[in-house]
């Protein structure tokens, strides 16, 4: 916690001014909602970019898996078409597409959770107050604040 304190005495007096804050007025009920942290906002970014991309995965996944169906039920009295090593390996790449986005995906989905907890937490912890400071001899105002 920081604490700063002034305090405004007349000449006249030497001796140091004993001062007490006042509380802190309350805050009003239609106060605007807190904005939100530069961590929570990348949070809520990167958790969209991992959903997209898990998106991509499946579809990816999809894809691969009806090039596979379409190899391993073809009908064994029909001629193999002419591309049968194209879609193999078109089945392949997609397979290598959906690993690579489904991973990278969760994990962005996992970060832009932790970044958004933190950023949140962070945010719920930062307090300042200011209260005016009166005594006999002067006064002054009193900056306290939490990081």
């Amino acid at each position: 916690m920081v604490l700063v304190s002034m305090a405004i005495a007349s000449p006249a007096v030497a001796q140091p001014a004993l001062t007490a804050p006042l509380p802190a007025a309350p805050a009003p009920d239609t106060a605007p909602p807190p904005r939100l942290s530069d961590l929570e906002i990348g949070g809520i970014t990167a958790g969209a970019i991992g959903v997209v991309s898990l998106g991509l995965g499946a579809y990816f996944g999809v894809q691969a898996q009806s090039l596979s169906d379409q190899l391993s039920q073809h009908d064994p009295t029909t001629p193999w078409p002419n591309d049968i090593r194209a879609i193999g390996q078109r089945g392949r790449s997609y397979e290598e597409r959906e690993r690579a986005l489904l991973v990278l995906g969760g994990a962005a989905v996992v970060t832009g959770g932790v970044m958004y907890v933190l950023g949140r937490s962070r945010r719920l912890t930062e307090r300042v107050a200011i209260a005016p400071l009166v005594s006999r001899d002067g006064v002054g105002v009193t900056i306290a604040g939490g990081f």
